[in-house]
C-alpha cells in the first residue's frame, strides 16, 4: 500500500516537474529549441529552489562582513530569476540573455569580493559555457572574449594595485596571467565544445526534421496514392455493382414488360366488351375473343379486311367520330349508336375509341371498345315504365277515392229509398238497377284501386296450384272453344295472398287470352318453383329469393314490341270502343305489385304471349278459402259515432246507420271526433272512421281515442282498399275494415261483427 502511495506521489512530482519546466508555447516538434527551453527552465528552477536556501544565510553574511555590494547583487539576482520562471510571457531570447548577463555579473561580483577561490570563477567559467548551450556557438564566442577581456583588465588592476586579494600567492600579475591563461583556455574548449556539439544537434535534429517531413510527405503520397487506389478500387466495384444493378434492371424491366404484356393480352382476352384494332388505313388488326361472341365473326374472318358493321343510318355520325379520333388524335367515349351482327340483326353499342402510336410516336392505328348496350336499354325502358306505372297507380287510387265516395252517397241514398218498399212497388226495380249500376261501377274502382296497388283484403298462406285448378276449371265451363293445358309442379312453395284479388288476376289473364284467341285455341296454364337472383329482380323494384313462378300462354293474335309496352296501363285497350274497359291487365299488374311480385310479358306478333307471374313463396302453412257469410241485415241498438270529411257521407250514413236502429252521433274531423268521444265515451259503443281525412288522419285519430280509452271498438272505412297504412292501423288493434261504397247488409254484417266480439 506504502509502496502504490509512493508510486502515486513520484508520478505527481514528475508531471508537476515536467509542467513546469517545459518553455511556453514550445512542443517537442520545435526540436533543439525546445530542449534549450526545458534546459533554461530547469536552471531557472533550481535557482529559485536552491537560491532560497542560498539566498538568505548569504544576505547575512554580507551584513555581517559588510559586503554591501555583494548583498545587493544578490538579491538582484535572486529577483530576476523568480521573474525569469515565473513571468512565462517572456520570449525565449530574452530570458536567455537576461540569465546569461546574470551569471557574468554574479561572478564578477564574487570575483572581486571574494577571490578567485570561491564561487565567482565558476559562475565566470559557465558564462560563455551557457551562452552558447542557450545561444550556439557566435554568442559563445562573445562570451569568451568578455571573459578574456574581463580577465585581462583584472589582471592590469592587479599590476597597478588597485586590486588586491587576501591571497598572495595571485597577487602578482605574472601569476594572475598563468591562470587566466589556463581558464581562458579551459573555459574556451568547454565553451566551444558545448556550442559545436548542440550546433551538431541541432543540425542532426533539422536533417531527422527534414527527412521526417520528406518521409510525411512520401507517406501522404502513398496514403493519397492508397486513397486514390481505393477510390479507383472502389469506382470499378461501383461500376460493376452499376452494371449487374442494370443488368438486372433491364432483366427486371424485360420480364415486367413481358408479364405487363401478357397482363394486357389477358385483359384484351378476358375482357366482356368486343375490342377491336385498326390500322390506319381502317382495316382489322385484331379482334378479342368477346367480339367473337357479340358480332359472330370470328379473327380469321375479319383479320386484314374492313368490317360491315356499320348500319346506312349510323354512317354520317360515325365517320365523324373516326376523323376526330385519326386527325386530331381526340379520343371518343361512350358514343351511342347500333351496330350490325353477323346474322344482319341490329343491337345497340357504347363505342370508345382512340389512336395509339408506335414506338417512335408516329400514328399507328385506332383501338375501339364496344359495349353491347342492349340489355341496358331493356332495362331502362323497363325501369322507365315501371316508374310511368307507379305514377299512374297514384292517379288512378286517387281517382277510384273520390269516386268510391260518390257512389257511396248513391249507394247510401239508393239503399235508405228500398227500406220502405217490397218488389211490388213501382220504383222497386229502378232502385234495384241502380244498385247493380253502383255495384258494377265499384267493380271498376276495384279494378283501378287493384291497378293503384290498394292493398290485400284477406291474405293467408296458399297452395296456388289449388287456386289455379278452381279457377281454371270453371273458366273452361264456359269457354268451350278453349283447350286447356295444365302443368304444375307437384311440390309448389306457398304464396301468402289475397285468394280473391289473386282469382280475379287469373281470371283476367284468361279473359284476355280468349278475346286474343276469337275461333279457338290452346291455353297453357304452369307453375314451377323458381329462385331468382338481384340482377333479373332489379328492374321490378323487388328482392332476390324463392319464388312461385305462374305462366299463362295462349296461342292468339301477339303483340308487338309498343302494345307490350302500354298494356299494364289503365285504360289501355286494343279492342275497339264499347268491347273492353282496359282495366283489367292494369288491375293484374297492381294486385300482383302489392303482394310482392312482379308480371312480364313475351310475346310476338302472330305467335301468341306468356304472362309470367312471380310471387314470393312463404314458409307458412295453407289455409283454407273464406267462409260465405249470411248476407241477411242485422239491426242493433247501440251508440255509434260516425266519423267522415265528406258532408255528403255523413247525410247518408246517418240515416243509414239509423235505419240499422242504431243512435248515431256526427264528427267532420278527426279532432272533432276526439272531442265527442272524450264527453261521451261512456255512451258510444263503436266509432265508425274514415281513413283519409285533412288536419287529422285516421291513424292519428285511432291512436288519441286509444289514448282515451284502450277499449275503444274502431271501424276503419276507406274509398280505398286496404292498403300499407290501414293494413298497419288494423294490426295495432283496429277491430275491422269496411271499403266504399258500401249497402245496408254489409255495413249491418260488419257492425255486428264488431259489437258482437267480445
Amino acid at each position: 500500500m506504502k509502496g502504490l502511495i509512493r508510486k502515486a506521489y513520484n508520478s505527481r512530482l514528475k508531471a508537476l516537474l515536467i509542467r513546469w519546466t517545459t518553455p511556453p508555447g514550445l512542443t517537442r516538434e520545435d526540436g533543439i529549441r525546445y530542449w534549450q527551453g526545458r534546459i533554461l527552465f530547469t536552471l531557472l528552477l533550481a535557482g529559485v529552489v536552491l537560491g532560497f536556501f542560498v539566498y538568505f544565510p548569504s544576505v547575512a553574511l554580507c551584513i555581517k562582513e559588510e559586503l554591501w555590494s555583494v548583498g545587493i547583487a544578490d538579491t538582484i539576482i535572486y529577483a530576476l530569476i523568480i521573474i525569469l520562471f515565473f513571468r512565462r510571457s517572456i520570449p525565449f531570447a530574452v530570458r536567455a540573455v537576461t540569465f546569461v548577463l546574470i551569471a557574468y555579473i554574479l561572478g564578477i561580483v564574487l570575483l572581486l569580493t571574494v577571490g578567485p577561490f570561491g564561487a565567482g570563477s565558476v559562475w565566470l567559467f559557465a558564462f560563455p559555457v551557457i551562452a552558447g548551450l542557450f545561444m550556439g556557438l557566435r554568442a559563445s564566442l562573445i562570451a569568451l572574449g568578455v571573459n578574456a577581456g574581463t580577465i585581462i583588465i583584472i589582471g592590469i588592476l592587479i599590476s597597478l594595485g588597485y586590486l588586491k586579494w587576501d591571497y598572495s600567492t595571485i597577487n602578482a600579475a605574472e601569476k594572475w596571467a598563468v591562470i587566466g591563461l589556463n581558464f581562458t583556455f579551459l573555459n574556451s574548449v568547454v565553451a566551444v565544445s558545448v556550442a559545436v556539439i548542440l550546433r551538431g544537434l541541432q543540425t542532426l535534429l533539422e536533417q531527422e526534421k527534414s527527412m521526417l517531413v520528406s518521409l510525411e510527405k512520401e507517406h501522404c503520397q502513398l496514403d493519397e496514392s492508397n486513397r486514390q487506389l481505393k477510390r479507383e478500387m472502389l469506382e470499378r466495384n461501383r461500376a460493376e455493382d452499376a452494371l449487374q444493378e442494370s443488368e438486372a434492371k433491364y432483366r427486371r424491366l424485360y420480364e415486367e414488360s413481358r408479364r405487363v404484356g401478357e397482363v394486357y393480352r389477358s385483359l384484351l382476352h378476358t375482357s366482356a366488351d368486343a375490342i377491336v384494332t385498326y390500322d390506319m388505313e381502317g382495316k382489322v388488326s385484331y379482334v378479342n375473343p368477346s367480339f367473337k361472341r357479340i358480332f359472330g365473326w370470328t379473327p380469321e374472318e375479319v383479320e386484314g379486311k374492313r368490317l360491315p358493321l356499320v348500319p346506312e343510318s349510323e354512317k354520317k355520325a360515325s365517320m365523324a367520330g373516326i376523323k376526330r379520333i385519326v386527325e386530331e388524335g381526340a379520343g371518343i367515349q361512350s358514343f351511342e349508336t347500333k351496330r350490325y351482327l353477323k346474322d344482319g340483326s341490329l343491337i345497340d353499342v357504347s363505342i370508345s375509341g382512340s389512336r395509339y402510336n408506335d414506338h417512335e410516336g408516329n400514328p399507328a392505328g385506332i383501338l375501339v371498345v364496344l359495349r353491347d348496350t342492349s340489355k341496358r336499354k331493356k332495362l331502362e325502358a323497363r325501369l322507365q315504365q315501371t316508374g310511368r306505372m307507379e305514377s299512374l297507380g297514384t292517379l288512378a287510387g286517387g281517382i277510384a277515392h273520390d269516386f268510391n265516395n260518390l257512389l257511396m252517397g248513391i249507394q247510401g241514398r239508393t239503399s235508405l229509398m228500398r227500406i220502405d218498399k217490397d218488389s211490388s212497388h213501382p220504383d222497386f226495380e229502378h232502385l234495384k238497377g241502380i244498385e247493380d249500376y253502383v255495384n258494377s261501377a265499384a267493380d271498376l274502382t276495384k279494378q283501378l284501386l287493384g291497378f293503384a296497388r290498394g292493398g290485400k283484403y284477406e291474405v293467408r298462406p296458399t297452395d296456388i296450384n289449388d287456386l289455379i285448378k278452381k279457377s281454371s276449371t270453371m273458366f273452361g265451363r264456359t269457354k268451350k272453344e278453349i283447350r286447356i293445358h295444365p302443368k304444375y309442379q307437384e311440390d309448389i312453395r306457398t304464396v301468402e295472398v289475397d285468394q280473391g284479388q289473386i282469382d280475379q288476376v287469373l281470371m283476367n289473364l284468361y279473359v284476355n287470352a280468349w278475346q286474343a284467341m276469337p275461333w279457338g285455341g290452346d291455353l297453357y296454364l304452369a307453375t314451377e318453383n323458381v329462385t331468382i337472383d338481384e340482377n333479373y329482380v332489379k328492374p321490378f323494384y323487388v328482392g332476390p329469393g324463392k319464388y312461385v313462378k305462374i305462366s299463362v300462354t295462349d296461342t292468339g293474335v301477339g303483340m308487338d314490341k309498343a302494345t307490350q309496352e302500354r298494356i299494364f296501363e289503365p285504360f289501355f285497350t286494343t279492342k275497339e270502343m264499347g268491347r273492353g274497359t282496359g282495366l283489367g291487365l292494369a288491375s293484374v299488374y297492381g294486385i300482383i305489385k302489392n303482394h310482392g311480385g312482379f308480371i312480364n310479358v313475351y310475346s310476338e306478333k302472330g305467335e301468341g304471349a306468356t304472362f309470367n307471374i312471380y310471387l314470393p313463396a312463404s314458409e307458412s302453412g295453407v289455409s283454407g278459402r273464406m267462409k260465405e257469410i249470411s248476407e241477411d241485415v242485422r239491426h242493433g241498438s247501440e251508440t255509434v259515432l260516425f266519423v267522415d270529411d265528406e258532408e255528403m257521407i255523413i247525410e247518408v250514413g246517418e240515416q243509414l246507420i239509423e235505419g240499422l236502429g242504431y243512435r248515431v252521433l256526427t264528427a267532420r274531423s278527426g279532432k272533432e271526433a276526439i272531442e265527442i268521444y272524450r264527453e261521451n265515451k261512456d255512451q258510444i259503443d263503436m266509432v265508425i272512421l274514415d281513413m283519409i281525412m285533412p288536419d287529422m288522419g285516421g291513424g292519428e285519430a285511432y291512436d288519441r281515442l286509444k289514448e282515451i280509452d284502450p277499449d275503444v271498438k274502431v271501424l276503419l272505412s276507406s274509398g280505398y282498399s286496404i292498403n300499407a297504412q290501414s293494413a298497419e292501423i288494423v294490426n295495432r288493434g283496429c277491430n275491422g275494415f269496411i271499403q266504399k261504397p258500401f249497402n245496408m247488409k254489409q255495413l249491418s254484417r260488419k257492425f255486428r261483427g264488431v259489437l258482437d266480439n267480445k
